[in-house]
């Protein structure tokens, strides 16, 4: 009895020791997941810290040097990063990123950067955007040369109209800009600004000019004449292409009868001088060679681009324009500065009138984007390329992790 006794306490004390194996081992492993675990999820945070770090390098190294669109290759399906870019502020020696910049749209760009820590890979996606780098950064009426004169329409009803309120991205866009700054306040007539300044003043009639006038042209290939011009010249061969329905190349413009030329949505280039008269109606780009006139109550939904020397603004009516006009007389001058330097510059523009003028002039955002959405992508990428406006606003518009 006693000896069958002893071996039941030793299979009890079997039993018990086997449990107490069974529950170590078990809290081992526990302790063995949890740590790996944590490990995980270090390593997890690690790399989504990298491929954030990574983005916000790549944003700001995109600004600062001024890169668009036009810079990069096209987007494909799969990201093409490149080579791998270390974090030097994490306690994870195995922390890197690897980044894929590619052009999303005419003005947008995908930027993909894959964050990596150890085997673990976190992804971030942005989006961006330059809001303004086509025709919206232009103001109502552009003189990037030099104005000989600026006779003001004495009418009441005669109404230059900036962006005046922030519904635009950038903020107010001017009236009127020109090309020089105002030198010397003391000084009323030193500079283009002050030509037009004392014409609408002569005229009384400063508050027809909402937005006012600025001593800056936006666009920066406006002040490049020779740049600009050879924009004006690819989009005449453009719209000269027998394969394009919505350009044209004309000597005239027939505005009254059943053959009146379409206007309608096209980008029409006057080989002369120009004047939209009676109720003619028209909306996309309008290039005049020469000069450029309104009779009557023209209207015009778009740009208009005028290389004549003249833009003349006559008798009564309500017509006008939505969108901008751009004054760029032809042909281009060369010229030697004080400093012996020689500038190539637009020929000497003049605004004259005859009569009170009733016509009003808005800036219009959605005119000016159909106008430029008649370009090709050719043209549209070679007026961003050579074009920074100080109007520009970059957009981050979207920023998300990809699962």
């Amino acid at each position: 009895m006693k000896i069958k006794q002893q071996g039941m306490a030793l299979t009890v004390s079997l039993v018990l020791l086997v449990g107490a194996l069974v529950v170590a081992v078990g809290g081992l492993q526990t302790a063995q997941l949890e740590e790996a675990s944590t490990g995980n999820n270090r390593a997890s945070a690690n790399a989504l810290m990298a491929a954030e770090y990574g983005a916000s390098e790549q944003l700001a190294a995109l600004k600062s040097s001024g890169q668009g669109p036009s810079d990069f290759s096209d987007c494909t399906g799969s990201p093409s990063y490149g080579g791998l870019q270390s974090v030097s502020n994490t306690q994870d020696a195995t922390a890197g990123f690897r980044v894929e910049t590619c052009r999303s749209g005419v003005d947008a760009i995908r930027i993909t950067v894959q964050g990596e820590a150890g085997q673990i890979v976190r992804t971030i996606q942005i989006g961006y955007t330059q809001a303004d780098s086509t025709f919206l950064g232009l103001s109502t009426i552009n003189f990037p040369g030099h104005i000989n004169s600026f006779d003001a329409p004495n009418s009441n009803s005669f109404i230059v109209e900036g962006a005046v309120d922030e519904s635009v991205s950038g903020g107010q866009r001017p009236a009127i800009s020109t090309h020089s700054p105002d030198d010397d306040p003391s000084d009323p007539s030193d500079s283009d600004y002050d030509t037009v300044v004392n014409a609408i003043e002569g005229a009384g009639r400063e508050d027809n000019y909402n937005g006012g006038i600025s001593t800056e042209v936006s666009e920066s290939l406006l002040t490049d004449p020779a740049a600009f011009s050879q924009f004006v010249a690819d989009i005449k061969s453009y719209a000269n292409d027998p394969g394009n329905s919505n350009g044209q190349v004309i000597s005239e413009i027939d505005t009254t009868g059943n053959d009146k030329t379409n206007l309608d949505n096209m980008i029409t280039v006057v080989e002369g001088d120009l004047t939209l008269s009676g109720n003619a109606s028209g909306s996309g780009i309008l290039i005049v060679e020469g000069d450029y006139g309104t009779s009557g109550t023209p209207q015009f939904d778009g740009l208009i681009i005028v290389q004549g020397d003249t833009f003349g603004i006559s008798g009564g009516g309500h017509g006008g324009m939505n969108g901008a006009l751009i004054m760029a007389p032809m042909p281009l001058v060369t010229t030697t500065d004080e400093q012996g330097n020689t500038q190539t510059n637009y020929s000497d523009a003049d605004v004259v009138t005859n009569g009170g003028g009733n016509a009003a002039y808005s800036y219009d955002a959605d005119a000016l984007t159909a106008a430029f959405n008649l370009l090709p992508t050719s043209l549209q990428q070679e007026w961003m390329s050579n074009n920074v406006s100080t109007y520009a606003e970059t957009e981050v518009t979207s920023w998300q992790e990809l699962l």
